[in-house]
């Protein structure tokens, strides 16, 4: 059964649900003046009238005063608790100032209240605190992506320099014992006919450019299929 402190402590989160229409959690100053147009019960608990206009400089000062009185924090946006700790002292306000009224029954409410807001503010902290270590593990995960491509960078380009050394080192060896054919060619007479024959000499120099092509293409493909440029990320 609902008691009488969680009653009003109800129509206070209604009244604020209400003018929240975006609901975002807090409240600007238009969502406020709209919500007065339409909420009798928000007007009672700012002690507002319907209307806040420009023209109208007694409603505009009033909502003034109001709202600054809420923002506690300053940040030109009331949350909620900040909604319920000011309507809580308007009420309070308004039983002071009537002689008579019995004040035990309101304190008890008044304390249950406060205790609701300090149980919200509780829960907010912890949501926060949440969400910092979240972000703290994003960065952390960020941070690893970053050491991960850069090593990965690292072992690609001494893949690369090991494939240049390996493409320099074949053709030397390759250079090398073209040469020693040559000279075996010129011990038994080869050199000679080949300056007689340019056909056969430019053929032979096509064998070698075909050669080099043949090298490169040897080491470039194993080295192309197993480096993916889209495996890394931004």
């Amino acid at each position: 059964m609902p008691t009488a402190s969680s009653s009003i402590s109800d129509e206070y989160v209604g009244a604020f649900h209400r003018a929240d229409k975006n609901q975002n959690g807090v409240l600007t100053r238009a969502e406020i003046i709209r919500a007065l147009s339409k909420d009798i019960k928000l007007q009672t608990m700012l002690r507002l009238p319907s209307r806040i206009t420009v023209s109208d400089m007694e409603s505009q000062s009033s909502f003034e005063r109001v709202f600054q009185s809420m923002d506690i924090s300053g940040d030109r946006k009331i949350d909620i608790s900040e909604f319920k700790a000011f309507c809580i002292r308007i009420a309070q306000e308004f039983l002071d100032s009537k002689p008579g009224v019995s004040k035990l029954s309101y304190d008890n409410k008044r304390r249950k209240e406060l205790e609701d807001i300090r149980a919200l503010e509780v829960s907010r902290g912890e949501k926060d605190t949440e969400k910092d270590m979240l972000r703290g593990e994003i960065a952390e995960l960020k941070q690893q992506l970053k050491r991960n491509k850069f090593e990965q960078q690292h072992d690609v380009h001494n893949l690369q320099t090991e494939v240049k050394e390996l493409k320099a080192s074949m053709m030397t060896t390759q250079k090398l014992s073209l040469k020693q054919e040559w000279k075996n060619d010129d011990v038994n007479g080869g050199v000679s006919m080949m300056i007689r024959n340019p056909r056969q000499r430019h053929s032979q120099h096509e064998e070698v450019i075909t050669l080099n092509h043949s090298i490169n293409q040897s080491i470039n493909q194993p080295i192309n299929q197993s480096i993916n440029p889209g495996y890394y990320w931004d």
